[in-house]
C-alpha cells in the first residue's frame, strides 16, 4: 500500500501597530499646576531615549512619548521638576520653541529622572510658547507628576536699596535659580559648582 505526504508551505504574515506621532496630540499645561505623565507600551521611533542628545539613563528606542504646550505668562526663570514617581523606571524631558513647529528634532534636554527631582531651569519672556516632551526610557506602565513653576523675577528686574548697619535678610524660594547666575559666576566664588539656587 503506498503512502502520500501533503507538504504545504504557510505563510504567517505579521503586522507591527503604528505608534502615533506624540505631535498629533498636545496637552496644554498651565505653571505651578501638576501633570502626571502616564506611560505604557513601546513609543514612536522617531523619538528614541536620548533624542540624540545624551539626555538618557538607558540608550535604544524606550516607551511613549507625550508632547505638552506651554505659554509664559510672565518674565523670567521657569523652574523644570519632577514631584512623583510610580515606579524606578526612567522618563527623559525635552523642550523646544513652539514656534519652530512640533517634530521630532530640535530638542533640549531638561533632565532624565526616576524620581522626585528638580531637573533644568528654562529663561521665558511673557507671551513664549515653548513644547515640552516626557519621553518614557521602558515599554513599562508608570507613571511621573511633573511641575513648571511659575517664573522667578530676573535679579536685575527686583532690585532692593540697603542702608549701612541695617541687617538685610535673604530669603530663598526654593529650586534653580536663572541659569545665567550659576553659582560662582564664573568667578570661581564657590563652595559647590553648577546652576544653585535663586537669587
Amino acid at each position: 500500500m503506498k503512502k502520500y505526504y501533503l507538504i504545504a508551505t504557510i505563510t504567517i504574515t505579521c503586522f507591527l501597530k503604528s505608534v502615533a506621532d506624540p505631535c498629533s496630540s498636545i496637552a496644554t499645561i498651565n505653571c505651578g499646576t501638576p501633570v502626571t505623565f502616564s506611560a505604557g507600551g513601546a513609543g514612536n521611533s522617531s523619538y528614541p531615549n536620548g533624542m540624540s542628545t545624551s539626555c538618557y539613563y538607558n540608550s535604544g528606542q524606550g516607551g511613549s512619548e507625550q508632547i505638552y504646550k506651554f505659554i509664559a505668562t510672565t518674565t523670567g526663570t521657569y523652574q523644570f521638576k519632577t514631584t512623583v514617581a510610580s515606579s524606578s523606571n526612567y522618563v527623559e524631558y525635552f523642550y523646544k520653541n513652539a514656534a519652530n513647529g512640533c517634530s521630532s528634532s530640535g530638542w533640549t534636554c531638561l533632565g532624565y529622572t526616576a524620581g522626585a527631582y528638580n531637573l533644568d531651569a528654562i529663561d521665558l519672556i511673557a507671551g513664549d510658547s515653548i513644547f515640552i516632551l516626557a519621553n518614557a526610557e521602558s515599554t513599562g506602565s508608570y507613571s511621573q507628576t511633573f511641575e513648571l513653576s511659575c517664573g522667578i523675577p530676573y535679579a536685575c528686574t527686583s532690585i532692593q536699596t540697603i542702608s549701612c548697619g541695617t541687617g538685610v535678610t535673604f530669603q530663598t524660594s526654593g529650586g534653580y535659580g536663572d541659569p545665567n547666575y550659576p553659582n560662582g559666576v564664573s568667578t570661581s566664588c564657590y563652595y559647590n559648582s553648577g546652576q544653585g539656587g535663586t537669587e
